[in-house]
């Protein structure tokens, strides 16, 4: 399962942290961390990937780390990120995986009820 996730990143980009458990399943995680200039995950279009690196730009990012937590069969249960800026500290987000391929009706607030990751680091503390 890592060596799945891993391959799809640059190589030497991830590396092993053990296993753990999570939801009462034993999990192995995986972490990684790159920089505006260094991201490059293969498979992604070069329009997605001028995204990602003008997200990093823009929130100030001097890195990002991930640490993914899979079951050994390789299904991803948590996905750790770090956006560690010059201004803010590091911003981390955690996401458990309860259910894949299950269909998902969203709608996005209207941009009134949106703030950029800036404004939430200043008005979060």
């Amino acid at each position: 399962g890592a060596r799945i996730f891993t391959a799809w990143w640059s190589p030497g980009m991830f590396h092993g942290t053990g296993a753990t458990t999570i939801a009462r399943q034993r999990v192995l995680g995986v972490t990684g961390s790159f920089t505006p200039t260094t991201v490059d995950p293969p498979g992604l279009g070069n329009d997605v990937l001028a995204q990602l690196k003008a997200k990093l730009v823009a929130a100030g990012a001097t890195r990002e780390t991930v640490t993914v937590y899979l079951t050994f069969a390789g299904v991803p249960v948590r996905i750790v990120t770090g956006l560690t800026t010059a201004a803010y500290g590091t911003l981390t987000t955690t996401v458990d995986i309860n259910a894949i391929n299950v269909p998902v009706v969203t709608t996005p607030p209207p941009a009134s009820q949106t703030i950029d990751l800036a404004r939430a680091r200043l008005v979060g503390g």
